[in-house]
């Protein structure tokens, strides 16, 4: 059975569905923001990795072995 509610209630439902839609695409952005650091890491650290074996390296430090190439 539905109900007939005032249009002041549809206009705070609406109000607060732009709210709720404000905060998550914030956060979107920011998690977007993190996946694409995380990819960057991942694609460089790849590189250091073969680079060290190419090396004949047993380990590395991934702060410093070849950070002037990033």
């Amino acid at each position: 059975m539905s109900r007939k509610y005032p249009i002041e209630w549809h206009e705070s439902s609406l109000a607060n569905m732009r709210s709720t839609l404000d905060g998550i695409e914030i956060e979107l952005a920011r998690l977007q923001e993190h996946c694409d650091q995380l990819k960057s890491d991942i694609s460089f650290l790849s590189v250091q990795i073969a680079e060290a074996k190419e090396m004949g390296k047993d380990g590395f430090d991934a702060e410093r072995f070849m950070v002037s190439q990033r």
